[in-house]
């Protein structure tokens, strides 16, 4: 019973959540003559795993987006909703949230101020923006979102330098703690997108954390590449996280790619995950993804490592 009212009052503060957005975004529309951008995305799956706790039907992943144009800016509002296996309330329950206002100067200079999708890393929150039909180990390494404000300077056309001081990461309150601060910056040169960010979060003074995230992407023609490289340091552990993928479009509508990645905790265990997956479009709104993972856990008390092997068929609808 108890974790019935936990789940409702969950649930309920949930839906007070998105019709407060929905308030605030039509307050927003009575400012100006133009409408609301309304768009979502859908992915729903099949997956079958060694790991009898994952074999099923799904709704992997989801959002309605409403976004306003404003003079120079913009708002915006991502309401993710998501429902696997005991999952509770589908709507707003992965972290993912989103509501914020954006502007940008003529000089190169733009801000973003409210809860925004994280700035470090390869792979996106949202499925629809990766070509796998999840994301990777590597992805749990960072943080999923901030609460608070980022700013990015244009210095010149190959440099781009991001800052940002936030709430610490994930959250949207914080209690008395410093809040968590870092710097991106975003080089693109022959063809590749360079990205090297450092994020310093301290919770209290017993528990500072050091993230390092570099990704080095690469696109020509119908070939994808990407490099990302992970380095989480605190007071008691430390740990590191590689990534490696690639894609190739044989045709307008077919494409194949492959992903390794590897994390290892220094404290407690490492992993390693080795995708394969195909992507059919069958238009620009819709997509079918085909896949394979292998997992591998290995746990530094001696225990026996642990492989899993799934596949999953996704369909991703976007409108």
């Amino acid at each position: 019973m108890h974790m019935t009212k936990s789940k409702m009052n969950l649930a309920s503060k949930r839906l007070v959540f998105v019709l407060a957005m929905l308030g605030a975004t039509n307050a927003l529309a009575a400012t100006n003559n133009d409408s609301i951008a309304v768009s979502f995305f859908t992915d729903a799956q099949y997956r079958y795993s060694t790991n009898s706790n994952v074999s099923s039907f799904m709704l992997n992943d989801g959002a309605i987006y409403f976004s306003k144009k404003l003079d120079g800016g913009e708002g915006f509002v991502d309401i993710p909703y998501v429902e696997w296996l005991n999952s509770g309330s589908p709507l707003g329950n992965n972290g993912k949230t989103q509501a914020w206002l954006s502007y940008s100067y003529s000089n190169g200079l733009s801000w973003k101020l409210g809860k925004f999708d994280r700035i470090f890393g390869f792979e996106g929150n949202d499925t629809k923006d990766i070509f796998f039909a999840s994301q990777g180990i590597v992805y749990g390494n960072l943080p999923i979102s901030h609460t608070g404000l980022t700013a990015s300077y244009k210095v010149m056309e190959n440099l781009t330098v991001q800052g940002i001081v936030a709430n610490h990461s994930d959250r949207m309150v914080v209690n008395r703690e410093v809040p968590d601060y870092g710097v991106k910056l975003v080089v693109p040169y022959a063809g590749n997108t360079l990205s090297a960010g450092f994020l310093r979060h301290d919770n209290s003074v017993a528990n500072e954390e050091y993230l390092v995230n570099i990704v080095d992407s690469y696109t020509t023609g119908a070939i994808n590449l990407a490099l990302e490289y992970d380095y989480k340091k605190s007071r008691t552990n430390v740990g590191h996280g590689f990534l490696l993928f690639g894609s190739y479009d044989w045709t307008e509508t077919c494409s194949f790619g492959v992903r390794g990645e590897f994390t290892k905790n220094m404290v407690t265990y490492t992993a390693m995950k080795l995708s394969a997956g195909y992507v059919h479009k069958f238009s620009n709104e819709l997509r079918a993804k085909l896949g394979y993972d292998f997992d591998t856990n290995k746990a530094f008390d001696g225990a026996d490592s642990t492989n899993t092997h799934s596949g999953v068929l996704a369909g991703v609808y976007t409108f």
